[in-house]
């Protein structure tokens, strides 16, 4: 398999998935199917990926990146328990955008999922 197409197949897993997985996730998914594939390309690709443009990497101190096809603004919200992330779908007014140079934006909220409060009761 080379380089451009383990790009590809990264992106397209990333896109097809939309659980905001990490880069370990992504490798344990393509390894069943690409045995030749190696933690290092699915690592270098998904920083390039980033780079492009093409992935939004969600950081956060002490755990594993999580990567998201969606690149347009939009919130996440992160589970306090599990790191779980998904996306919030509903509109924002940001009327911010006429009194500075917009470039776009990162808001993230916090909620407990439901497999974390099933646990819980």
């Amino acid at each position: 398999m080379n380089y451009n197409k383990n790009k590809d197949l990264i992106y397209e897993k990333i896109k097809e998935l939309k659980t905001h997985p990490t880069a370990d996730e992504v490798f344990e998914i393509l390894k069943a199917e690409n045995p030749k594939l190696g933690i290092a390309t699915v690592y270098r690709n998904l920083n390039e990926l980033t780079e492009d443009g093409k992935l939004y990497r969600i950081q956060k101190p002490y755990t594993k990146d999580r990567y998201d096809a969606n690149i347009e603004p939009h919130i996440h919200a992160e589970c306090n328990s599990c790191g779980k992330v998904i996306d919030v779908d509903c509109e924002v007014d940001f009327k911010i955008k006429d009194k500075i140079d917009f470039e776009g934006y990162e808001l993230k909220l916090k909620y407990k999922c439901n497999s974390c409060n099933k646990k819980t009761n």
